[in-house]
């Protein structure tokens, strides 16, 4: 009796879980003319990155003075 008590909290948390998801879901806002967008452009530019250091944990970098230029 006690294992299927267990089983019936394990289901229930997950339902609650997927419930939570599916509020966040359909309450996220939709963007505002993604269904009739705008044709792609392709233009002339440059992207450069100078000297770019970062990391997601303090004194571990990922990047340590990175350069990059796409022309």
């Amino acid at each position: 009796m006690r294992d299927m008590g267990m089983w019936f909290e394990d289901i229930l948390k997950n339902y609650i879980s997927v419930t939570k998801l599916r509020t966040l879901v359909d309450d996220t806002p939709q963007i505002i003319g993604y269904d009739t967008g705008k044709d792609f452009t392709f233009g002339q530019g440059n992207i450069e990155i100078d000297a770019l250091t970062y990391g997601y944990i303090k004194d571990t970098n990922i990047f340590e003075n990175f350069s990059l230029k796409l022309s």
